[in-house]
Parts: structure tokens; C-alpha cells; sequence
């Protein structure tokens, strides 16, 4: 990894800024602190017709037992006691005894049958019904019960658990009806909670009905709201709520047909408000839950919805064309064939000859005249003196000599001609050593492409696997909106590739305004912001905006002020929102510098769009530098990847200057002594991962910038000059200002500056009419 060293020097006036960023991260893990504690507290409520909740119990079994931590359920376990103390609810303290009891069984039989999970479990209840045996005989029937419901119920939160971690689709039948378990006994939890005159429960179904139908359609939200009404009412609720919120999701699936961001969760309340006031039914907080609900789901930021997309599309049932199914079956075999090849391609190393002094002999006597009068290598101690004569064969040419001085002492006839033989030997194992490191070079560059190409495969077999229900949904309204605005333009495809839009489209007419217009109305289809990555003719593609972009400022100058430069700067977004900075220094100066860095970076690109991972990129670009140049030209390289939707990078050196970055932490240093590309056969470079935040600044220097400072100091004062400038290309022309204030400029220089920030608020706007 490369070395990163802190330097706690801060610009004065965005000192609050870090302070409210320290205090808001700090709020942020608290609340996904409480997140993870949530289940334990609710399932602690989760009683089913007067069946005392052993959910809890259950829960914390299946999380010890699928190597989860466990403190979190705990956590919220011991809340749930205290929460009981409160309304004056009876304490059930043996609880606390059934968890404890559960995480400690289900860590000791983790990776056992469902059948050990599940007398397990019954074990840990023991204590609640040992507590039973205390009051009625009804009672004692009750915790019987409960101690059966949550032993059968430990499987189900297992392959719940399992079927949610990941980003992957929940297939079958089975997994989706335990998550959908899994959630109900949540929402029995919360069911009989009221905070301010409002039903949590009711709250909680409701929102969750409203998303439902936006996302997954009016069958989907009838299904769930029927579901969740039945849960409801088996708490004690009217059980007319059945009734009523399975119509609310109806109407939030009908809503968002419509086109309107705001149409589901409008159709959905005033569905519930209106049944729950005609059913009487508008008590126990149901009534305000169903006023709250709506309101709440328009205030949820866009990165949340986001987040709430992309978990119910997990859910999304896609239907795969016969043919696109045989395209990916084909794609599959050929990536698996491929992938054997990889491992299958040959090794150049070959096992060492076992020497002994008849090899000895066969390979430095064979020509001697005296081979059969001397028999100097029938002896152990001549052969024991040559082995460590040949032990330093790639040592220095002097600590060789003075072992070849060494073997005067075997008694040898013909001395010379053993000092020859042994010195041809040691040439010729030297020649073959060269040439096998030569085929292992080669071997590696073939692995690493045919491994690539492997890659390449799978993730085009999983394209190839057609469009999706969801797809053909985004479809259908892309090309009704299109007909509605008459706009001249056709859908070829609308695909959602890791849970991020693309849509790609032919335009009838070429406009000047066209693209931005029908990125406008795709916007407003889709609900999503869309933005242009490519527009060739009358092809146009778009794709989800991240949430975040990176704002850059490059400022570059050549020796003495020359208008060429040996350094090059390439900056691009690959597809699913990764953004790519490649920095070269080329060996000298002129045009054959410039020349060889651009070739590097373009290189470095080319790979990268061909499905490359970074360090296949390197690689390969390093093998092809070298056949090029047979090690006489080489270039440095920085090469920085950010991850859009989550702000995390990586940075890859290669001989290249020190890097900084600026966050709420202060000014930090990246740096990695490595040699350039286009040297060595081995690439070695130094990689660091940096978590960015929105106002974090990554800054990529050539040695001709770090050199124009006399120290370390000096130019660390000139960056946070610079960066108290308003835009990144402030910063970039003040930093070579101020190196150029410096030493004479004996090299070129670049400095690149990249700031991320968060992306525009979604521009989704409805189609414009005249008045």
C-alpha cells in the first residue's frame, strides 16, 4: 500500500465545516447503530394473538448462527425491557436470559442443521416457560406456544438473512416468503406502538405500500397491503385494515402509471384516509398514520429513494427470452472455456537437476584430457567445494573470483580447464534463467488477458440475459411520454445495469437543443436524473446520474514556458458511474515525451472500457511499453478510480510524485516509491484507498511541480493557497503560479485538481407546455 502521511493543517475558514462534518458523521453512526438494534426491539413486541414473543430469541439465534454480530439484537433486547418499564407492561426479564441463551448456542452450533438451530432455540426459551408454570395453566399453554413459533421460525430469519445479503436478486419462491416473513413479525413488533397520536405500525405499512406500488406495480402493492392489514389485525386491530391498505397499494401501483413523481403516495393516503373514515376505523392512531405516511414519503431525501429502489427491485420477478437465455448460456460456456485456459497455459519453470559428482563430473570433465587419471569429482569434499562455489554464481563478479580462486585446493590436473568449464556453466545457466523470467513474463501478459476476456464474458452473459420486467416497464413509459410530446425520437433499449438506468435512443432529427430536451422528458419518465454519456450522430445513450460528480481543474505548462509538454492528463466516467483520472510524465521533455505519455494513457483507457481490472490495466500496458521500447522509454502514471455513487477511491502510483488530499481530516500525503512503466517486466505499483467526502480535493502533481519547491514545507504552504481559491481550476493555475515563483523550470509541469461534490438535485420536470 502506499504510504499516506497526515498533516493536520487546516484552511481557517472551513474548520466549522469539519466540525459539522465530525458531528454528522457521529449522528450517522448512532442512527445505523439503532438500525441494526431496531429488529431486536420490535420482534421483543412481536406477540400473535396473545402468544408471548419469543422472536427475539429467534432472531438472535439465526444472527449468531450465520456469523453476524449479535450485540446490536442485544442491544435492542435490553431497550425493549426498558421500554416495557415505562408503559408498565410486564417486564418478561427471563427474555433477557432466552437471548443471551440464543447467542451463545447458536455461535457454538454454528454451521449445523436446521433441526439442531431449531432444538436449540427451544432450549434457550426454557426459562420462559419454566416462568409460566408460575401463573394459570392457560398461560403455561401460551409460552408453549411461543417456544414452538419461534423454534419453527429460526430457519425462516436464517434463509431470510441469507437471501438479503448481497446486491443480488431474492429468487424463488422460498427465500422471498421468508423475507417477507421476516418483515411481517417486524411490522407485528410496531403495531401497537403510538408516538404522538400516531400508529407506528400503521405508519410503517402504509410507507412501506406507497413504495411498494411505485416500484413494483399495482399487484405487488394489493398483495403486500392485504398482508400487512392481516398482520394488523391479528395485533387487535379492525380487520378491515385489510381491506383498506390493499387497496392503498393498488392505487400507489395505479398512481405511478400516471407518470407523476407524487402520484402513488397522494393515491395511497387518500385511499387509506378515505376507506378508514367510511369503515370506522380511524382510532388507535390508524387515521393520522394514514395522514403522516404520505407527507413523510415526499420528504425522503433522493438518495434514500435510491436506496429503497434499488432493495425492492431485489424483488422484481424478470422473465428471460428464449433467445437472449441460449446468447447467455453461449456467452457462460465460452467464459468458463476461456477461464480454463487461463489456468491451463503452461508454466517455463522446470524442477533444478539433482547434482551429485557423476553430474558434476558429465558437465565439467566431459572434455578434460585427464578425466580419467584425475577422478577429482569422485570425491565428496571436491563436490561439497564446487556446490558452494556454484551457490555464488549470482553474486558480484569479484565474490565469483575469489571462488574460483578457491578451487585450487581440489588437487584438480587440469585447474583451467575446470575454471572454465564451471564459468561457461554459470553463463549458460544465466542465459537460460534470462530466457525462462522472459517466458514467465510472457505467460503472465497471456494470463492476464485471457483472464480479462473471462471477465468480459460473464458480465456480457449477465447483460445478455434480456430485459427484465422492470425494463420493459421503464420502456413503456419512455416511448408513451415520447408519443405524448411528439417528440422525434426512438427507444432502442432501456436497461437497469446494477440498479442504475441506461436508456439509449435513435433521434429522427438532429437538434441542437434535442439531447438536453429529451433528457429532460427521459428524466421525467423515469423519475430518475439521466444524464448524456455518449452522442455519436443520431445515437444517443444516457445514464443515471451518480450522487456525486467530480468538479476538475487542470493547469499544465512545458519546460521554460514551452507550449509542448511531456505530461498528459485524461479524464473520463466509465460505465456505472466510476470516474477515471490517468496522469503520465513521459521520459524527458519535447514531443517524444508528450507523445509517449499520451500513448500511455490512452492505453491505460483502452483497457480499462475493454473491461480491464486496474491492476490487468497496468499489466498490460507495461508489456506493450516494453516491447515497444525494450526498456529505454517509460513514463509514470497515476492512475485515480472514484466510485460516483459511493465517494471511495483508489489510487494507483507508478514512479509518479506525491499525491494530496484534502478532507475533514486535514492535508494528507500519498506517496509511493515505485519505478514508472515501460522498465521492469514486474509492475509494481502502490495503491491506496481514500474515502471521499463532498468538499474533498485529491491533488495529482508531476515531479516538475514537487520540484520547482525547495522543501516539503514550501510546497505544502503553496497548496493550501491554492486550495483557498473558489474553483479547481483557481487552484491548478495558482499552484503552477506559485512553482513557477520558485526554481528555474527545468521540467514540465501539471497539477490536477478534482473536488467532489454532490450532484444537482434531480431536474425530473414534467413536459413543458405553452400558454
Amino acid at each position: 500500500m502506499a504510504e499516506v502521511v497526515r498533516h493536520h493543517h487546516r484552511v481557517s475558514r472551513w474548520l466549522w465545516k469539519e466540525r459539522q462534518e465530525r458531528f454528522l458523521t457521529r449522528i450517522r453512526l448512532g442512527i445505523s447503530a439503532c438500525g441494526k438494534a431496531l429488529p431486536g426491539l420490535l420482534l421483543s413486541f412481536a406477540d400473535v394473538i396473545m402468544i408471548p414473543s419469543g422472536m427475539q430469541a429467534a432472531y438472535v439465534m439465526a444472527c449468531a448462527n450465520r456469523g453476524k454480530p449479535v450485540r446490536y439484537a442485544l442491544g435492542g433486547c435490553a431497550f425493549a425491557v426498558i421500554l416495557r418499564a415505562i408503559w408498565g407492561l410486564p417486564l418478561r426479564l427471563e427474555m433477557l436470559l432466552c437471548v443471551l441463551a440464543a447467542a451463545l448456542l447458536g455461535a457454538l452450533l454454528r454451521g449445523r442443521s436446521n433441526i439442531w438451530l431449531m432444538a436449540s432455540t427451544a432450549a434457550a426459551l426454557v426459562p420462559m416457560v419454566l416462568t409460566a408454570l408460575s401463573g394459570a395453566p392457560g398461560l403455561l399453554l401460551l409460552a408453549a406456544a411461543g417456544l414452538m413459533m419461534s423454534a419453527l421460525s429460526v430457519p425462516v430469519f436464517f434463509r431470510a438473512m441469507q437471501a438479503l445479503e448481497g446486491e443480488g436478486s431474492v429468487e424463488g419462491i422460498e427465500a422471498r416468503a421468508a423475507v417477507g416473513y421476516l418483515l411481517m413479525m417486524l411490522l407485528s413488533g410496531c403495531s401497537r406502538m403510538m408516538v404522538f397520536g400516531v400508529n407506528i405500525g400503521m405508519l410503517a405499512a402504509v410507507l412501506a405500500l406507497i413504495f411498494v406500488g411505485m416500484y413494483l406495480g399495482m399487484g405487488a402493492g394489493c398483495v403486500a397491503g392485504v398482508a400487512a392489514g392481516t398482520v394488523l389485525a391479528l395485533q387487535g386491530l379492525p380487520a378491515s385494515l385489510a381491506m383498506v391498505l390493499g387497496m392503498g397499494g393498488f392505487l400507489a401501483g395505479l398512481g405511478q402509471l400516471s407518470g407523476m413523481k407524487r402520484a402513488p403516495a397522494i393515491a395511497c393516503g387518500a385511499a387509506c384516509v378515505a376507506l378508514c373514515g367510511a369503515g370506522g376505523c380511524w382510532g388507535n392512531g390508524v387515521g393520522m398514520a394514514c395522514l403522516a405516511a404520505p407527507v413523510l414519503s415526499l420528504l425522503i431525501p433522493f438518495e434514500k429513494q435510491e436506496t429503497i429502489r434499488r432493495f425492492l427491485q431485489r424483488f422484481a420477478s424478470g422473465g428471460v427470452p428464449a433467445g437472449d437465455g441460449y446468447a447467455s448460456a453461449a456467452l457462460l460456456a465460452w467464459e468458463k472455456t476461456v477461464s480454463e485456459m487461463a489456468q491451463a497455459v503452461p508454466s517455463p519453470l522446470q524442477e533444478e537437476e539433482t547434482r551429485n559428482g557423476l553430474w558434476w563430473q558429465e558437465h565439467l570433465c566431459a572434455q578434460c584430457p585427464e578425466k580419467d587419471a584425475c577422478g577429482c569429482m569422485t570425491s565428496d569434499y571436491v563436490v561439497h567445494q564446487v556446490e558452494q562455489v556454484w551457490a555464488a554464481r549470482k553474486a558480484p563478479e569479484s565474490v565469483w573470483q575469489d571462488g574460483l580462486d578457491g578451487l585450487r585446493s581440489l588437487g584438480c590436473a587440469r585447474l583451467y580447464h575446470l575454471r572454465e568449464s564451471i564459468s561457461a556453466l554459470r553463463e549458460e545457466a544465466a542465459n537460460e534463467e534470462r530466457q525462462t523470467l522472459r517466458a514467465m513474463y510472457q505467460r503472465e501478459m497471456l494470463t492476464v488477458h485471457l483472464t480479462a476476456l473471462s471477465a468480459a464474458a460473464r458480465k456480457h452473459a449477465l447483460l445478455a440475459l434480456g430485459e427484465s420486467w422492470w425494463d420493459e416497464g421503464d420502456a413503456r413509459r419512455l416511448r408513451k411520454i415520447l408519443s405524448r410530446e411528439a417528440f422525434p425520437a426512438q427507444v432502442k433499449y432501456v436497461r437497469r445495469i446494477s440498479g442504475h438506468v441506461q436508456a439509449a435512443f435513435t433521434l429522427q432529427t438532429i437538434a441542437s437543443d434535442g439531447p438536453q430536451e429529451l433528457c429532460r422528458l427521459a428524466s421525467h419518465a423515469l423519475e430518475v436524473p439521466l444524464s448524456v454519456i455518449s452522442h455519436q450522430g443520431d445515437q444517443l445513450v444516457m445514464a443515471q446520474t451518480p450522487l456525486y460528480h467530480l468538479e476538475s481543474g487542470v493547469a499544465v505548462r512545458g519546460k521554460g514556458g514551452a507550449g509542448i509538454s511531456g505530461d498528459t492528463c485524461w479524464q473520463g466516467q466509465m460505465p456505472g458511474g466510476v470516474h477515471i483520472t490517468v496522469v503520465s510524465d513521459g521520459m524527458g521533455h519535447g514531443k517524444q515525451a508528450a507523445r509517449e505519455s499520451r500513448q500511455t494513457t490512452e492505453l491505460i483507457r483502452l483497457c480499462l472500457e475493454a473491461g480491464y481490472t486496474r491492476p490487468q490495466a497496468l499489466t498490460a500496458v507495461n508489456g506493450m511499453m516494453l516491447l515497444a521500447g525494450r526498456g529505454e522509454r517509460f513514463s509514470t502514471v497515476d492512475l485515480l478510480t472514484v466510485d460516483l455513487w459511493s465517494g471511495y477511491a483508489t489510487l494507483d502510483k507508478l514512479g509518479a510524485a506525491a499525491s494530496w488530499v484534502w478532507d475533514r481530516s486535514g492535508l494528507s500525503c500519498v506517496s509511493g516509491d515505485t519505478l514508472p512503466l515501460g522498465i521492469l517486466e514486474t509492475v509494481c505499483a502502490r495503491s491506496a484507498s481514500i474515502r471521499l467526502y463532498p468538499g474533498s480535493v485529491v491533488l495529482l502533481l508531476s515531479d516538475g511541480v514537487e520540484d520547482a519547491f525547495s522543501s516539503q514545507a514550501e510546497l505544502e504552504n503553496a497548496i493550501r493557497r491554492a486550495l483557498e481559491e473558489e474553483t479547481c481550476s483557481q487552484m491548478a493555475q495558482t499552484l503552477l503560479r506559485l512553482a513557477g515563483n520558485g526554481q528555474a523550470r527545468e521540467d514540465d509541469q501539471m497539477a490536477v485538481f478534482l473536488r467532489l461534490k454532490k450532484s444537482p438535485a434531480a431536474s425530473v420536470q414534467g413536459p413543458q407546455t405553452g400558454v
